[in-house]
């Protein structure tokens, strides 16, 4: 989080399982920052997408598998709505 208030980006990625807490959580905070980045939530685990609509907290979060990274509609994906 410190390093998001210090440099602003425009867009984060986050994976899902952080060593030391929840990227679902560390993603809805970085989404509420003032200039609202684009977060984008990603995960080797086929089980994280169940995990991040079963939160229910905040607004629904952008996710795309690891494996989709690659070739994930990036642009799009991290649009402003």
């Amino acid at each position: 989080m410190t390093a998001a208030l210090s440099l602003r980006p425009d867009a984060i990625l986050v994976d899902v399982r952080l060593p030391d807490g929840s990227g679902i959580v560390l993603a809805r905070a970085l989404a509420a920052l003032p200039w609202m980045p684009r977060v984008l939530l990603t995960s080797s685990d086929d089980d994280a997408a169940g995990e991040i609509a079963a939160d229910g907290h905040g607004p629904p979060l952008t996710f795309v598998p690891k494996d989709e990274l690659p070739n994930a509609p990036l642009a799009l994906l991290l649009a402003a709505p």
